[in-house]
């Protein structure tokens, strides 16, 4: 069997395993285009200027690292009470998913992550 992606120790979320051996490695490759897409969950609300920053990139060993996409996540559409958790999530779209990108990310936002998920 073959793993499709891998996460840290404290990264929850999504693998694929799978039999085919030449599907795994075509689309855990960059050159696939196919995104790795993680929801962030921040301790403190997140702003505009905290998206824009994450947009910006970072280095990470020794290569700037940018995300494909970044916005603030909130499925529901919430108001009120439940806009306030969603304030605090992001959904982080890369291309490679190099060792800790979105966690680098994030920090260089300035932001203290809670829980990243891998969607």
């Amino acid at each position: 069997l073959f793993t499709v992606g891998r996460l840290d120790v404290a990264t929850m979320g999504l693998l694929l395993v799978t039999n085919d051996g030449e599907w795994a490695n075509h689309v855990a490759h960059p050159s696939s285009g196919v995104g790795k897409e993680y929801i962030a969950t921040c301790a403190d609300k997140v702003q505009r200027t905290h998206i824009q920053r994450i947009a910006d990139g970072v280095m990470v060993e020794g290569t700037k690292v940018v995300p494909l996409e970044v916005s603030m996540f909130d499925p529901e559409g919430r108001t009120g009470a439940g806009a306030k958790v969603a304030q605090r999530k992001i959904r982080i779209v890369v291309g490679e998913g190099k060792k800790r990108e979105v966690r680098a990310l994030v920090a260089n936002a300035g932001l203290d992550l809670k829980t990243l998920k891998r969607v």
